[in-house]
């Protein structure tokens, strides 16, 4: 007889970071011009940080970029966006220039993103009950990453960082007072009518 209490505690989960996913610098320099056509001034500002996180951190981008930290830091906050000339000594630090090309010809950003070399290469399914939590994970981000382009994917998972609160009220809002048994029914339900 079920009672519905869980034996075994879930594992944490670890917040999405974004810099743990940048590994090449074509997938630095996608993820740099896709946040740059995001249109959003302070995309921008976000995926700079991003990327220094990557490369060691705002120590490092001051020694390659000969700027302090504090001004690296003022430069890259929310509350500003950064000057062109602080916006091209970033991007020579990190191997990349500034280029310019006329709208709306060549490939369409989501198109980009598909073509991106490992962020998104077409994987085979797993199977979620035999896999590793960090190969459900990787599998997770690259369908995101498929479905959303790298921008899309950063700025649906940052909605999930760390948050105060109580999750068990959460979970009885949404469950409300359901037992195993009529949650199991209904996913056996659900399975039943789903389409193949």
């Amino acid at each position: 007889m079920r009672s519905g209490k869980t034996t075994k505690a879930a594992p944490p989960s670890a917040p999405f970071r974004a810099a743990d996913h940048l590994r090449s610098d074509a997938e630095i320099a996608l993820y740099i011009e896709e946040m740059l056509a995001d249109g959003d001034a302070r995309a921008l500002t976000v995926a700079l940080r991003t990327v220094a996180d990557a490369l060691g951190g705002m120590s490092a981008l001051a020694v390659k970029t000969g700027l302090s930290r504090e001004t690296l830091y003022r430069t890259l906050s929310d509350k500003r966006s950064p000057r062109l000339d602080a916006f091209a000594a970033i991007l020579a630090a990190f191997g990349l220039r500034v280029s310019v090309r006329p709208a709306g010809k060549g490939r369409t950003r989501r198109a980009r993103a598909r073509a991106a070399p490992s962020m998104n290469a077409a994987a085979e399914p797993i199977d979620g009950s035999k896999a590793t939590l960090p190969e459900v994970r990787r599998a997770g981000i690259d369908a995101l990453v498929r479905a959303l382009g790298p921008v899309g994917m950063a700025r649906f998972l940052q909605q999930f960082g760390a948050r105060r609160g109580d999750y068990t009220i959460e979970r009885d809002r949404i469950l409300r007072s359901a037992t195993v048994d009529e949650l199991s029914d209904e996913i056996e339900r659900r399975r039943k009518t789903a389409p193949t």
